[in-house]
């Protein structure tokens, strides 16, 4: 029955996948979920009725982004101790009608970039919609709304009695609300490997479970019906967090213990955890893909399944060694078998892993208990004792300024201690076979001292596996960027050359296109990166990169500009604010940077020469490697591309590949140029439906007829020359 319905389930979800969608469009539903960011409301309706536009199947959703406008007084706006809005006019349970303008979720355009497609389709989401019109038809609240204002209520004591740092954490740790959480926090936490205290997941459900326990065995109820008050409660807890993946299967977990505890069964961990898995795959078969949904149920798997198998060998009876044991040596074991078991799937979604987090876990998860449980004492000693919850929040501050001091030692001194690149199927095949064969002979292969040398061979090898980077090849990658240039090329002797990276038009660069990009491909240093010049779409990304630089930890050899005056002049305008040690040099005409058989030729501009504009006075190289050449041209204009042909600098070959000159203008690329060059390869790196009509028609006809092949980023996403 589970097959056929995953089957039916996935087939379906297949027919209608809305990587296009109508622009215009009508709908009515049902409110299932509101959330705030700081520029909209987000709301999820379910029951969708579409009037016109792109229609969708009965059990999807639509995501719908109301723009905040404090001014407006259509949204009668209320404000609340969290400085929230629309609290009283959208509620989840409302009947409501919108128009607007509907998108697509966007599919993914270079390695390792999010893939904001897949993660809403899973959660059958169909599209989401730019509200500019709505009405609520009905009015009326249900529970689900009630239970959210009781958690917007429960936060707003947290405002008033906790740094606004702190209350972003706590919200998302006991709530799952990580709207509250700061951009600076959740990459401290993410980098370190923590970010799973602050989702809700069997661990928090535990803490509650334990916390319900004592309070009910204090009250006059029986024992089976405290029990199931407890489960109800807890049901409730898990609804107020937004029950996701792990807080369903927790939730699940905990009702088959506790029905087996009032049946009298033995309680299995595994038939409890593949009940739980069926269950969740039922109502939701996409979700088998998520990376929430395997990696909650691995690290289960490596807590109640591997852990026990290596704890026995650590089982003194009495004295000091058994306190070394359960206090130092199993904590550590239990960390070190999750972070194994989960690491090939942390690496294969998010590209990275620190391998010192098997040691921070140890360290900062036993205060997660009694972090949680002050955290929850503060709501009802916000309302009656406010002398008490000063000090309670004393001590939540004491414990999150020593998780930011571990976290920030980490990044200063350890952080290259990490795993980076997205992994083969092979490699995380072999892996987890590996794991297998050792969990299954382990008994049989451990003597004493030999078992201590078996478990450090099953961290050791997984590790060195993930931790393979093949060198020796050579790759040209063109990114997409938008309306901009963004090159990487890793060179055969495993070093790194970046031309430009930057865009006018896309926001987080570095964030959210490069440093993913760079992850994905393992790579953690860029050794030479050269500006063309210090126009926005050629070095915001760049800046992004050095100003994150704290928690992206690529580490930039050196940066080559252009030796004119105007270039050192703007370049030091610009990046003269942020603090880094990268060493920076200028490059003139003729001056060449090596790297092994690898050779770029700077081919303009000379210090002499005086452009009137930045784009003119563009970096133009030459490289070589073997027989293949590649010209890159900045955003040169004719004028220079004729100066350089007159000045035999070139068209004495032709070239594999050319970086087209300003992203396809009309005024660059002239024939007389590209019959010089006559490139194999063309690449044209622009913006989707950009204001400057890139790349003009004129010059692509142009680019048509010298070149074998012309690609094009906005049409073509990352292009890779290998």
């Amino acid at each position: 029955m589970v097959a056929v319905i995953f089957i039916y389930k996935i087939n379906v979800g297949k027919s209608t996948d809305y990587m296009s969608v109508e622009p215009n469009v009508k709908l009515s539903g049902e409110v299932t979920q509101v959330s705030e960011t700081a520029a909209s409301l987000a709301v999820t309706i379910k029951d969708v009725s579409v009037a016109y536009g792109t229609g969708v199947r009965s059990y999807e959703k639509i995501l719908c982004y109301i723009k905040s406008d404090k001014s407006n007084n259509q949204y009668n706006e209320t404000i609340n101790n969290n400085n929230s809005y629309y609290q009283d006019e959208i509620g989840i349970g409302n009947k409501i009608s919108m128009s607007g303008v509907a998108e697509s979720f966007l599919l993914p355009t270079n390695d390792g970039q999010f893939n904001a497609y897949k993660y809403y389709r899973e959660k059958d989401y169909a599209y989401m919609i730019y509200v500019e019109d709505y009405l609520i038809t009905d009015s009326e609240y249900n529970f689900y709304e009630k239970l959210r204002r009781l958690t917007d209520k429960c936060i707003s004591v947290y405002t008033r009695f906790l740094p606004e740092e702190d209350v972003g954490i706590i919200a998302a740790m006991v709530f799952g609300q990580k709207s509250y959480l700061s951009e600076d926090d959740r990459e401290l936490y993410k980098i370190n490997g923590l970010m799973h205290i602050l989702a809700v997941s069997g661990m928090h459900i535990s803490i509650v479970s334990l916390m319900l326990i004592f309070i009910i065995t204090r009250c006059p109820v029986k024992y089976k019906t405290g029990r199931l008050m407890m489960f109800i409660l807890l049901l409730i807890y898990a609804v107020m967090t937004g029950f996701g993946v792990s807080c369903i299967r927790a939730v699940i977990m905990f009702g088959v213990r506790l029905l087996a505890e009032l049946t009298g069964r033995t309680y299995d961990v595994l038939s409890s955890l593949s009940l739980a898995a069926i269950i969740t795959l039922l109502f939701n078969p996409r979700v088998l893909f998520h990376c929430d949904f395997i990696l909650s149920y691995l690290a289960v798997i490596a807590i109640s399944v591997v852990y026990p198998v290596f704890a026995e060998k650590f089982d003194a009876d009495k004295g000091i060694r058994q306190v070394i044991e359960k206090m130092l040596i199993k904590p550590c074991l239990l960390s070190m078998c999750t972070w194994v078991v989960t690491m090939p799937a942390v690496l294969y979604f998010y590209y990275e892993i620190p391998i010192y987090s098997i040691v921070v876990n140890p360290i900062v998860i036993p205060f997660v208990s009694v972090l949680f449980i002050i955290s929850w004492l503060i709501v009802p000693a916000g309302f009656i004792l406010p002398g008490l919850t000063l000090f309670l929040a004393g001590s939540v501050h004491v414990i999150l300024e020593l998780y930011r001091l571990i976290c920030e030692f980490c990044l200063d001194y350890i952080y290259d201690m990490r795993i980076v690149g997205f992994p083969s199927w092979l490699k995380i095949i072999f892996c987890y076979v590996f794991m297998l064969l050792i969990i299954l002979n382990y008994r049989k292969i451990s003597r004493n001292k030999t078992g201590i040398i078996v478990l450090m061979l099953f961290m050791a090898v997984p590790v060195s596996v993930m931790n393979y980077q093949k060198t020796g090849e050579f790759k040209i990658s063109f990114l997409d960027v938008g309306q901009g240039d963004g090159i990487v090329m890793t060179l055969p002797d495993g070093n790194t050359v970046c031309i430009d990276c930057g865009s006018s038009d896309v926001s987080d660069l570095a964030k959210y296109r490069l440093e993913p990009f760079l992850s994905y491909n393992g790579i953690k240093n860029i050794d030479c990166f050269v500006i063309s010049h210090i126009d926005k779409d050629h070095y915001s990304g760049l800046k992004e990169l050095l100003e994150r630089n704290k928690y992206n930890g690529v580490d930039i050899g050196t940066i080559v500009i252009a030796n004119s005056e105007i270039c050192r002049d703007e370049y030091m305008n610009i990046f003269d604010d942020i603090r880094h040690s990268t060493k920076v040099e200028s490059i003139n005409k003729g001056q060449k940077i090596i790297y092994g058989d690898v050779s770029f030729t700077c081919l303009s501009p000379h210090d002499e020469e005086m452009y009137n504009n930045q784009n003119d006075s563009s970096v133009v190289l030459k490289m070589t490697y073997g027989n293949f050449n590649a010209l890159f041209t900045g955003d040169i204009s004719d004028d220079v591309e004729i100066k350089l042909l007159e000045n035999g600098l070139v068209g004495d070959k032709m070239y594999d590949l050319l970086k087209v000159a300003h992203h396809g203008s009309k005024d660059s690329s002239c024939e007389r140029f590209l019959r010089a060059v006559k490139p194999k390869i063309a690449v044209v790196s622009c913006g989707a439906d950009n204001g400057y009509g890139h790349p003009h028609e004129e010059t692509m006809k142009r680019l048509g007829d010298y070149a074998d092949k012309v690609y094009v980023t906005a049409e073509d996403g990352l292009v890779e020359i290998r």
